[in-house]
């Protein structure tokens, strides 16, 4: 490979990771009564479509999410990591559920209307709003958790239908 292509292939993948360097931080109050520290994600949703991430390493799909720095309360690394993989800024309202491996899901709202910062680029190929035809095709990361996710997703619909009426 010519040495300019390989020095363009490197920029390309070094780029998200200096901008990001160069952020102050993500601002973050957590989530209401809520001090837990631990790795979490958002469960995002717009109409019938759920928010989830291609991985790099694997193809695989899932929730957008990751590992807490330390002392970080685990919804602002919800957000954070949600930020960091999608672009987009979010708020978690609250926290839904705790796995069997102490991952922390969160019910998380998009702040705006477009991306406000680039995707991490060494983790993440792309996002996309997936509807549940979308995702029956798709390969997931944590595959034994598609049917976990489908059913927080449509309990998740119908609080919104109750919010609303």
């Amino acid at each position: 490979m010519n040495r300019k292509y390989c020095l363009a292939f490197l920029l390309s993948l070094l780029t998200p990771l200096l901008i990001a360097c160069q952020r102050t931080g993500h601002e973050c109050r957590p989530a209401a009564n809520d001090e837990v520290v631990g790795n979490a994600g958002c469960l995002i949703l717009q109409q019938d479509k759920l928010l989830m991430v291609q991985q790099r390493n694997n193809g695989h799909w899932a929730l957008p999410g990751g590992t807490a720095a330390a002392g970080e309360t685990a919804s602002c690394t919800a957000e954070r990591e949600t930020l960091e993989e999608t672009g987009l800024d979010v708020t978690a309202q609250f926290r839904i559920l705790t796995l069997d491996n102490g991952f922390h899901l969160y019910r998380c709202y998009v702040n705006g209307d477009s991306p406000v910062g680039p995707i991490d680029a060494m983790e993440i190929v792309r996002w996309d709003w997936l509807d549940i035809k979308q995702r029956k095709q798709l390969p997931w990361r944590f595959e034994e958790q598609r049917g976990l996710i489908d059913g927080l997703v449509r309990e998740q619909q119908q609080r919104d239908l109750r919010s609303v009426e």
